[in-house]
C-alpha cells in the first residue's frame, strides 16, 4: 500500500509546474507540515519503545545502583523520555500554530525546512540504536538537546504570536512533569543509596540530605498537582468548554519546563559523577561521604545552570519550588474556572489550504494570460498576413512604376532624337535658303 501511495505521489508531481517543485517554493510548505507530524510520531514511537525496553523501577536498592546497570538504565530511560516529551510538546504547538498562521508566515517557516530536516537525524539515530538494541545509558543526548533548542528558536521567531490548543498544551505539560518526576525520583534514590548518611538515620542530617528530602516532598507535590490538572483539563470532544491561558501563564509553564529540564540534567550529572566516584572506592560496599557528593553537586550545577548558577542549595531548590508553585497555581486556576472560555468556531481555512487556493488561482491566471497571448499571437499572424499582402501589392506597384519610368525615359529619348533631327533639318533648310538668296 505504501509503495502504491508513493508511486501515486510521484506521478502527481510529474504534472506539477517547476515553480511549485523548486526549492523554497510552496512544496516546502507541505514538506514542513509533514515533517512536524512525522517527528511527533517518532517521539511517540521512541517513548513507547523505551518504556517497553527498560522496565520501570519504583524503588532502587544498593544492588540496582552498584552491582548492576538497572539504575543507570532506568535513569537514562527517564531522562530520554522527558527530553522527547518536551520536544513533542513544542512540536504539537507547531501543528496548531501552522494551521492558523498567515500563509506568508508558513512560507517563511518552509524556507527553513531543509535546516529543520537535518535535525530529524537525531531521532533517526535513536530509533536506529533502538532497533539494533544498542540504546544504552552512556549515550549523549546533546544532539537531541540541540534539536529541541533549534525548534524552539524557530517557533519563537515565527509563531510565538499564533494560537494553539491550550487543552493539548496542558495535557502535554502533565506528561512532561510526570516523566521529569520519574527522572528526579530515580536519580535522587541513586544518591540516597550511595551516600553514607543513609545508613546512619540517628545522626543529624547534613544540609544536602535536608535538601534532598525537600526535593522529594516537592516532587510528590508536583505529581499530586499534575493528577489534579489532568482531571480538570477538558477533553477534545468537549464542545462546551475550552481553555484560554494568558501570556503570563504560558510564560510560567515554559519556565517550569525549563526548570524541570535543568533539575533532571543536574541530578543526572551528579549521578554520573557518583558512578565514577564509586568505582574508585576499594570496598564494593562502601558509600560516598556527603562532602564528596556536595562537591559533585556544585560542579553539576555549574555545568547545567552556567551563569545562573547559585550552587545546589539555591539553584536546585529554587527551580523545584518555583515549578511546584506554578503547577499549584495552574491547578487552582483550573479548579476555579479562571482559564475556562467558550469554544469559538473557526471558520477560516488552514494556511496550507489558502496557499493551495493561491497556487490554483495563479495557475488559472497563467492559463488566462496564456489564452490571451494565444489570441494576440493569432491576431499578430493576421496582421503579418495583411502586411505581406500589402507588401506584395507595393512590390507590384514598384515594378509597374519602374516600367513606366523606363517607358517615359524611352519616349523622352525618342522625343529628343526627333527634336534634334528636326533641328538639324531646319538648319539645313536655312542654309539652303540662304544659298538660294545669294
Amino acid at each position: 500500500m505504501y509503495k502504491i501511495l508513493t508511486r501515486h505521489v510521484h506521478f502527481l508531481t510529474l504534472f506539477l509546474p517547476e515553480q511549485f517543485l523548486k526549492r523554497d517554493a510552496d512544496q516546502d510548505c507541505i514538506f514542513v507540515l509533514l515533517l512536524i507530524h512525522r517527528l511527533i510520531s517518532k517521539c511517540d514511537l521512541l517513548i513507547n519503545e523505551i518504556q517497553k525496553k527498560f522496565p520501570r523501577i519504583d524503588q532502587l536498592n544498593f544492588d540496582d545502583v552498584v552491582k548492576s546497570h538497572r539504575a543507570e538504565q532506568w535513569s537514562f530511560a527517564c531522562k530520554l523520555s522527558q527530553s522527547l516529551s518536551i520536544f513533542q510538546m513544542t512540536l504539537r504547538k507547531f501543528v496548531k500554530a501552522m494551521e492558523v498562521c498567515d500563509p506568508d508566515v508558513l512560507r517563511h517557516i518552509a524556507s527553513t525546512y531543509h535546516v529543520l530536516l537535518t535535525h530529524e537525524k537525531s531521532l533517526d539515530f535513536l530509533i536506529d540504536l533502538l532497533q539494533k538494541d544498542q540504546l544504552h545509558d552512556s549515550l549523549s543526548l546533546n544532539a537531541l538537546d540541540k534539536t529541541i533548542s533549534f525548534y524552539k528558536h524557530i517557533y519563537k521567531s515565527y509563531l510565538s504570536q499564533e494560537k494553539f490548543s491550550m487543552s493539548n498544551y496542558m495535557r502535554d505539560l502533565t506528561r512532561v512533569v510526570l516523566l521529569s518526576s520519574d527522572s528526579l525520583q530515580t536519580d535522587i534514590q541513586r544518591i540516597q543509596v550511595l551516600q553514607k548518611e543513609s545508613e546512619q538515620p540517628d545522626n543529624d542530617q547534613s544540609p544536602f540530605a535536608v535538601l534532598v528530602n525537600q526535593l522529594i516532598e516537592s516532587n510528590e507535590q508536583m505529581r499530586a498537582q499534575v493528577g489534579k490538572i489532568n482531571r480538570l483539563v477538558p477533553q477534545d470532544d468537549d464542545k462546551n468548554r475550552s481553555l484560554t491561558l494568558d501570556s503570563n501563564s504560558i510564560s510560567s509553564i515554559e519556565s517550569a519546563i525549563r526548570n524541570l529540564d535543568r533539575l533532571t540534567k543536574t541530578f543526572h550529572e551528579i549521578c554520573s559523577g557518583l558512578t565514577t566516584q564509586i568505582l574508585l572506592l576499594s570496598d564494593a560496599n562502601e558509600r560516598i561521604n556527603t562532602q564528596d557528593i556536595e562537591n559533585i553537586a556544585y560542579q553539576a550545577c555549574d555545568k547545567v545552570y552556567k551563569k545562573e548558577d547559585s550552587g545546589p542549595y539555591e539553584s536546585l531548590w529554587d527551580s523545584m519550588h518555583e515549578t511546584a508553585s506554578i503547577l499549584t497555581t495552574i491547578s487552582n486556576s483550573l479548579e476555579t474556572g479562571s482559564y475556562d472560555s467558550t469554544p469559538v468556531e473557526q471558520s477560516s481555512k488552514q494556511s496550507i489550504y489558502l496557499i493551495a487556493e493561491q497556487f490554483k488561482t495563479s495557475i488559472n491566471q497563467s492559463d488566462s494570460i496564456r489564452s490571451k497571448l494565444e489570441l494576440k499571437e493569432e491576431e499578430l499572424l493576421d496582421v503579418k498576413k495583411m502586411l505581406k499582402i500589402k507588401h506584395d501589392e507595393l512590390s507590384e506597384l514598384n515594378i509597374r512604376l519602374s516600367l513606366n519610368e523606363k517607358k517615359i525615359e524611352s519616349l523622352q529619348k525618342e522625343f529628343e532624337d526627333k527634336d534634334n533631327k528636326y533641328k538639324q533639318t531646319l538648319e539645313e533648310v536655312k542654309i539652303d535658303g540662304q544659298k538660294k538668296i545669294k
